[in-house]
């Protein structure tokens, strides 16, 4: 018998209306668990957050690129609701609980989801009691990510009252911690932070849905970061990647010392290859100490026996200088045995213009607001990006970026007609324009680009001449034959 699609349709209407009739009675998954015990309930809104609940992709699915995009809502301390997973092809979800023993009970859900609907997954937890505090809750999918869906989403959950916002990343976020918070006290701030074990990788963690990196989205992160601290008078933040953009990974470290300013003392470890960590200190205000900094320069891949690698700052951390990052002496940020002060200046020197172009002219535009400290509206997103488009894609790329070097660059009134100025510095003592850092990051961009070491040199001493910021600068026209020996 086949069955007309008039009379599928209303088969489907009825089911879907008893579906929402039964949700109302118990869990559609969980029913024979039990219901949620309404004193478990209170009890977890007046007491702190005591459990983790995190996403994981199946690592076997090579198709899976990322975490579901879409939405998590707390709606209860003990009811987690997934949905708007339209159009994700799932073939199977599991879900499993782990608790202090190390017991995972789980349930395998097989439904063929369709593509135009959109479906909800609630899951409850019961009998969450003192000595199984940490119980997780882990989501496999085998399916397709869409690539529209990418970007940050949140919603509010609350924790002893107060709102506590639920990050839900894309890309090679692997985990989702909503009862990772930080509670703000009057004189300290404490850190409550994840496992260790939860720390992957993290590559787009502070994208919102402008692609524009703010200190806003960096300051999330620390819904992700770190480990469980029970002391109160230590503050410790933990990294742990394989491999992160370092422009962000900076980012973060200077947002976690930037947190931690009531405080008498703050340690900031990282475990990670040492090419990806150089550059971290950068985002440390001046006020922050650099007491030590030690890294692995032979094991490029992170696993147990890596030795740490550790920032730990000290002192009263204010906000950001926009002049700090130059007025540090590139010598004294780092240690590296072996290498002596001249050439380790050159390879800093080197390192900080190529990230600083890379935060320019990546695959996104970054305006760093806590890394230079100027607003967003001062700078042409569209100008450069339609300029830098223009001038990496087509075949005469020199020829387009010496004609619109010279029509921009040369000319501050022009530039500045096209968005290129700062605001004044904090204490309106002084312009600041973060022209020159713009031109810097052309000619570095430009540096992977250029096939004539000699149009290369005349670049840098171009912008040597022309950028406010002299004495940065210079810095970069001793070790173009460096960049030779690198790009050319």
């Amino acid at each position: 018998m086949v069955l007309t699609t008039p009379l599928w349709a209303l088969i489907m209407v009825m089911r879907f209306l008893l579906m929402c009739c039964h949700d109302q009675a118990s869990p559609p998954i969980l029913q024979n668990e039990g219901n949620i015990s309404q004193n478990n309930i209170d009890a977890l809104k007046n007491t702190p957050c005591r459990y983790v609940v995190s996403l994981w992709p199946n690592v076997t699915t090579k198709t899976f690129e990322g975490i579901l995009e879409g939405l998590i809502k707390v709606e209860e301390p003990m009811n987690y609701t997934i949905f708007n997973i339209a159009d994700l092809n799932i073939k199977e979800i599991k879900l499993s609980t782990r608790d202090a023993q190390n017991e995972t009970i789980e349930w395998k859900i097989n439904q063929l989801f369709e593509t135009t609907a959109t479906h909800s997954l609630t899951i409850f937890f019961d009998e969450l009691t003192p000595q199984n505090r940490r119980l997780q809750f882990y989501f496999s999918f085998s399916g397709e990510i869409r690539e529209e869906w990418r970007g940050i989403y949140y919603k509010s959950y609350y924790v002893n009252g107060v709102e506590r916002r639920n990050v839900f990343t894309n890309g090679y976020t692997l985990g989702i911690f909503p009862c990772v918070y930080q509670v703000r006290h009057e004189q300290s701030i404490e850190l409550n932070l994840i496992h260790e074990r939860n720390l992957t990788v993290l590559s787009n963690f502070a994208l919102q849905e402008n692609n524009t990196l703010t200190s806003g989205a960096i300051a999330r992160l620390n819904y992700y970061l770190a480990f469980n601290l029970t002391d109160q008078n230590l503050k410790v933040t933990v990294f742990k990647f394989k491999r992160i953009p370092i422009q962000r990974f900076s980012f973060a470290i200077g947002e976690f010392a930037q947190m931690a300013k009531d405080s008498k003392n703050h340690t900031v470890k990282i475990y990670a290859p040492a090419s990806q960590i150089k550059m971290a200190k950068y985002a440390l205000n001046q006020s922050v100490k650099i007491l030590n900094f030690y890294y692995n320069y032979t094991d490029n891949t992170l696993n147990p026996d890596l030795k740490e690698i550790g920032i730990v700052a000290a002192g009263n951390v204010g906000g950001y200088s926009s002049e700090g990052l130059i007025q540090m002496s590139p010598e004294n940020l780092f240690y590296q045995p072996g290498v002596s002060p001249a050439e380790l200046k050159h390879k800093v020197a080197f390192e900080l213009a190529y990230q600083i172009a890379k935060l320019w002219f990546g695959n996104y535009l970054f305006v760093p607001s806590a890394f230079l400290n100027f607003a967003l509206e001062g700078f042409a997103a569209y100008t450069a990006n339609q300029a830098m488009a223009s001038i990496v894609n087509e075949q005469n790329a020199e020829n387009r970026y010496e004609e619109w070097f010279n029509q921009v660059m040369e000319d501050d009134s022009l530039a500045a007609t096209q968005g290129f100025h700062g605001p004044k510095l904090a204490n309106q003592k002084t312009q600041y324009n973060p022209f020159g850092f713009q031109k810097g990051a052309l000619i570095v961009k430009m540096m992977e680009r250029t096939v004539s070491s000699k149009k290369l040199q005349a670049a840098i001493q171009f912008l040597i001449t022309r950028t406010p910021r002299q004495k940065f600068f210079r810095e970069l026209s001793s070790f173009y034959v460096t960049i030779d020996r690198i790009f050319l």
